[in-house]
């Protein structure tokens, strides 16, 4: 974007720091190395939905393949 980079605010982070949609701001970012703990339903259902999509994107090629036989 014309050599800028721009960095989206959520309209309740811009409210708590009083500024205002479209207001130019000179910000410092700082990289957050910490390690994240995630939740294990969520990371579980984060590797069925993996799955899910691998097994869907067999189907999907073997059903092409009856389809259209073996050259794909």
């Amino acid at each position: 974007m014309g050599g800028q980079f721009l960095v989206g605010v959520a309209a309740e982070h811009r409210a708590a720091a009083g500024v205002a949609a479209g207001e130019v701001l000179e910000v410092d970012l700082e990289l957050d190395n910490a390690p994240r703990e995630v939740e294990e339903a969520w990371a579980a259902a984060t590797r069925e939905r993996r799955i899910a999509k691998a097994v869907e994107g067999c189907a999907r090629k073997d059903s092409l393949t009856t389809l259209y036989g073996s050259g794909l």
